[in-house]
């Protein structure tokens, strides 16, 4: 039996996010406009739309070229097709999260539609426990925040001592609050406090 990880050998996530961070001290921002941090990303779910949009636009074609009977199986590519499409719809902005170290302010927009300014209070780095079977859980870290999408930043590890204090270093570099997985937690390090109700959003539902 072929075992492709004794060739192929992965290396484990937080040895990749500790090479990221010591190439980019920011990760996963970067410097923009000379003060600035910021960290744009498009979803996954955006591309695999297009494939399912562009797959059930061939698969329709050659239905009605061939002159298949258009029976109930035909609703399927043409529910897939507007599934994906509005999926596309969705999911087509770039996503922008900006800290302005200098304000103690993010922002987080779809392109240029701001939808939501807060403080520093409000947006975090926080560990994750993945909900997996085995014994051994693994946990990863995101970034997330008052009215932001969630984005995580790591990928999964068992390791959560390191990934741990990983996490609460780029929290550091950033000068962000870190929260641990659990609620209540020693590790939490927390910099900021809410002084105030100064936080305003631009959201549109």
């Amino acid at each position: 039996m072929f075992r492709w990880k004794k060739y192929f050998k992965v290396p484990p996530a937080e040895d990749i996010l500790e090479d990221k961070m010591a190439a980019n001290p920011y990760y996963p921002f970067t410097v923009v406009r000379g003060k600035e941090l910021e960290f744009s990303v498009r979803y996954t779910i955006l591309y695999v739309a297009i494939a399912g949009s562009i797959s059930s636009v061939i698969l329709l074609v050659v239905w009605v070229t061939w002159g298949l009977p258009q029976n109930a199986l035909f609703i399927i590519p043409m529910i897939t097709m507007i599934v994906s499409l509005a999926a596309v719809w969705n999911y087509k902005d770039t996503r922008f999260y900006i800290l302005k170290p200098k304000q103690k302010e993010y922002i987080f927009s779809h392109n240029d539609t701001i939808h939501v300014r807060g403080q520093y209070y409000n947006i975090y780095i926080r560990l994750r426990r993945e909900v997996r079977s085995g014994s051994k859980p693994y946990y990863h870290l995101v970034l997330n925040g008052y009215e932001i999408d969630a984005r995580r930043i790591t990928g999964s590890s068992t390791n959560v001592e390191k990934l741990r204090k990983l996490g609460q270093k780029i929290a550091k570099n950033l000068n962000l609050n870190y929260f641990d997985d659990a609620n209540t937690s020693p590790h939490h390090v927390i910099r900021h406090f809410r002084m105030d109700k100064q936080v305003f959003s631009f959201r549109r539902d």
